[in-house]
């Protein structure tokens, strides 16, 4: 047959057109296996939250402490690889790597920082 062979651990799996999507897996396996109950529930929840955002948040207020948060992450994200670059015992990769990587994902924290600033 032909396809790709996807190796899972002990399984091989041969992938091609007929083999299904995660989104057709989740159909076939797990929501047939959710009670009504669970259905319920989990639509109500929904609501409620919605409703409570829809009246009781201030949407403004939210998303600027939101990305307050997000500013926050990325900074101690950049101080945590400038450490990790600087400390022997950090990375135990050769050098020139552990520079790479460390700019590498510097500049990505850069260019998220960059985007939130355009928020």
């Amino acid at each position: 047959s032909s396809g790709i062979n996807a190796e899972y651990g002990d399984t091989t799996e041969t992938l091609d057109s007929s083999t299904p999507t995660v989104i057709e897996r989740l159909r076939r396996d797990i929501f047939p296996k959710m009670s009504i109950e669970n259905r319920i529930l989990d639509i109500s929840l929904g609501l409620l939250l919605f409703y409570y955002f829809w009246f009781y948040v201030d949407i403004r207020k939210f998303s600027d402490c939101l990305i307050e948060k997000a500013v926050l992450l990325a900074n101690l994200l950049d101080q945590t690889i400038s450490w990790l670059g600087e400390v022997p015992a950090g990375l135990k990769l050769n050098n020139e790597l552990v520079q790479f990587l460390g700019l590498f994902f510097r500049y990505h924290i850069h260019l998220f920082k960059g985007y939130l600033d355009l928020i």
